[in-house]
């Protein structure tokens, strides 16, 4: 496995980009930013030396955590002996970033094993020298997951909420009826450009967390068909075409298309 790191300035936004190369399989990219001195999300843990060389380039005042997963939260630890920040996270995620899940294998080999780290519970806003967040609880895909609001500036710090709008798999966590409520929540903002912690920016928040609300449904949609002709979970999710064999032995069957549809199904109320 190898690391690259990048660096992406947007105006005062600056985006470090994480990219995780493992042979056989398609590169793993996770993101890091820095607005006003405040570091959004650490990355993993196997990025530690790329964080290192962030706390060089940047004076860092606040930390602020999405979520808890090991990809965001991994180098959380790190950075408050550095810095001397206590991380902030969302109420639901402080006993999860201190008494951290022993993670799968393939997610260690990925990202690292993060370490636990005392936190500071976010409110309704959060405030730096020069900008106010609205903080917005957007549950799904994790049960601690937030997103940012820059009313004034016209941003919207995602998190994990976006990723691709290409949605082809779920994790055995995620509850897919709340993920598609917080995603119909974060419609409701005036359009704003997303900053993704994996893609990057996008220029509009509505278009790209639109396309992934519709590829969701449409899917949603289709799984009912499937499940009213008698098919099984596994017979819905190769019948939308979506191949599954490598990520579900790759993840001992944590992540899977077959989560998504039963995931998908109970948002329709057609599984218990």
């Amino acid at each position: 496995m190898s690391t690259a790191f990048e660096r992406f300035d947007h105006g005062p936004v600056t985006f470090y980009r994480v990219t995780r190369k493992v042979p056989g399989n398609r590169p793993m990219r996770v993101g890091i930013y820095v607005v006003d001195g405040v570091m959004i999300d650490t990355g993993p843990q196997r990025s530690r030396e790329a964080v290192a060389a962030i706390l060089q380039e940047e004076s860092i005042q606040q930390v602020l955590l999405t979520h808890h997963h090991e990809d965001h939260l991994g180098n959380a630890a790190f950075v408050a002996r550095e810095t001397g920040a206590r991380p902030w996270i969302h109420p639901v995620g402080q006993p999860l970033a201190a008494k951290p899940e022993r993670l799968p294998l393939y997610r260690r080999l990925y990202w690292g094993q993060h370490s636990a780290v005392d936190t500071q519970p976010l409110g309704d806003t959060f405030e730096t020298d020069n900008y106010c967040f609205r903080v917005i609880h957007t549950p799904g895909h994790a049960p601690d997951h937030i997103v940012l609001h820059e009313e004034s500036q016209e941003w919207l710090f995602g998190g994990d909420l976006y990723l691709t709008d290409r949605v082809e798999r779920a994790f055995a966590y995620e509850d897919i009826s709340l993920l598609i409520e917080s995603i119909r929540s974060a419609l409701a903002i005036p359009d704003c450009e997303l900053f993704c912690q994996h893609t990057g920016r996008h220029m509009s928040h509505q278009h790209q967390i639109g396309k992934k609300l519709d590829r969701l449904l449409g899917l949603r949609n289709k799984a009912i068909v499937h499940l009213e002709e008698g098919r099984s979970i596994r017979e819905i999710a190769s019948a939308l075409g979506i191949p599954d064999k490598a990520h579900k032995w790759i993840s001992g069957g944590e992540w899977s298309s077959e989560h998504l549809v039963r995931g998908l199904l109970r948002d329709a109320d057609r599984l218990d």
